[in-house]
């Protein structure tokens, strides 16, 4: 449906960029079931139906230089939040809190 889900960056170690969810439930599947209105009817079923709604992914990769470095997590921590807020104010987000200082 176009809607930007959440904002946040992945990383090979836990390649969680399009990983299934699963139970327990974090914020943002809680918040794609609450947006989709989603009954819960098995637990099986409601997953699946969760996961569904996920269409695909927007990668923006950011540069790293000798100031500052891919492995600087406070650098990329701070740029993924900047990026995030401005996807959320241009496009709105199903969980905008994510990864953002909203």
């Amino acid at each position: 449906m176009g809607k930007v889900v959440v904002v946040g960056r992945t990383t090979i170690r836990y390649n969680d960029l399009l990983k299934k969810y699963t139970f327990p439930l974090g914020d943002t599947a809680k918040a794609l079931a609450e947006y989709y209105h989603l009954q819960q009817d098995t637990t099986e079923h409601y997953v699946e139906q969760i996961n569904q709604k996920i269409a695909g992914a927007v990668i923006i990769p950011v540069k790293a230089n000798s100031e500052f470095p891919l492995d600087d997590t406070h650098y990329i921590s701070k740029v993924e939040t900047q990026i995030g807020e401005q996807i959320v104010r241009a496009y709105g987000a199903i969980n905008a809190s994510s990864h953002t200082s909203y």
